[in-house]
């Protein structure tokens, strides 16, 4: 698997750059945990996505469930 093409982190977020689907859906299930969430998802270029996550401030705070 390719490495992603771009990692930022500001502040309490956090932006990745996929280059592809397998790609996108390893970073989506190894970010995403009780104090990291995914926050947007943007098609970008073909196959190419942004990926934003969002590091959630206090531990005792958790994502709404749907």
């Amino acid at each position: 698997m390719a490495k992603p093409l771009y990692i930022k982190a500001s502040g309490n977020k956090i932006t990745i750059i996929c280059n592809s689907k397998e790609q996108e859906e390893f970073v989506i299930k190894s970010m995403t945990t009780p104090y990291c969430m995914l926050d947007e998802y943007e098609v970008w270029e073909d196959e190419q996505t942004i990926l934003t996550f969002k590091v959630l401030d206090y531990p005792d705070v958790e994502p709404l469930k749907n």
